[in-house]
């Protein structure tokens, strides 16, 4: 009984995989395409995305990534791959961030407090007689500014990242972001600077720079002045976060040579 029991079970499991690879098959089947060269060679697979420089196809044969420029295949696939397929940029970018400029002053406030000074000319016992001047009890205090520099670059050409730029004031449970800017930034594969600032503020504790991929919206790179408030920043941002670049521009452009070619 047991090994008949056994047997069944194993039958299950076989015709579960069979299934599932069956329905995997039919899915792969709908998504390959087929994109042709201005040659005419054909190329059976799936289109990823699309840059500036092309279209991401992989091949459904043997799964290998191909990069095709757009001049390299027939009109009528680039429009339909860029109008079909999400736009994709550059987005391994290199980060070195640095104060580039520091600001420092002193100031003076009244803490709320007077001292008097009393000139007494006489007392009978009862009663007080003279003159006396009130003064507020100051203090000194210091207020200091920042310009960060932001460096990106790639390896792999031009490109773009999310930037989200944070300045961070007072210690412990005081800690606060009180100063903050973000937007998707493009940058020269060999190196672009974008500069950020802040009015000077008391107890200026340091600024972190955090760099997401437009592609996923995810966390790529992180930079800061001091480490410790970069797990302050990160604990407070979403792990994902929807980014859009505008490449309406781009696209026109494209399409407008693809029609061009059909004519």
């Amino acid at each position: 009984m047991k090994i008949r029991i056994t047997r069944i079970i194993g039958l299950i499991g076989l015709a579960f995989v069979i299934v599932t690879l069956s329905v995997h098959d039919r899915v792969l089947a709908q998504q390959v395409e087929s994109w042709t060269s201005v040659k005419g060679d054909s190329l059976a697979g799936k289109g990823l995305y699309w840059n500036t420089d092309g279209i991401n196809i992989v091949r459904a044969s043997d799964g290998k990534n191909f990069l095709i420029p757009f001049e390299k295949l027939q009109a009528k696939d680039v429009l339909r791959g860029v109008k079909s397929l999400p736009f994709h940029v550059n987005d391994q970018a290199r980060l070195r961030a640095k104060t580039s400029s520091s600001t420092s002053k002193s100031r003076e406030r009244n803490t709320g407090r007077y001292m008097a000074q009393v000139e007494l000319f006489s007392y009978d016992g009862y009663t007080f007689r003279g003159s006396g001047t009130i003064f507020p009890i100051k203090e000194k205090y210091r207020i200091s500014g920042r310009t960060v520099e932001v460096d990106l670059s790639s390896p792999y050409g031009d490109g773009y990242a999310g930037v989200e730029f944070f300045a961070i004031k007072g210690k412990g449970k005081d800690r606060k972001i009180f100063h903050s800017e973000a937007g998707v930034r493009s940058f020269r594969g060999i190196g672009s600077k974008h500069y950020f600032s802040f009015d000077p503020v008391e107890n200026l504790q340091g600024w972190v720079v955090v760099i997401r991929s437009p592609n996923t919206g995810e966390i790529i790179k992180v930079g800061s002045s001091m480490r410790p408030l970069e797990n302050f920043i990160i604990s407070r941002l979403p792990k994902v976060a929807k980014m859009k670049i505008k490449n309406k521009s781009i696209k026109d452009k494209i399409v407008k040579a693809a029609n061009i070619r059909m004519k």
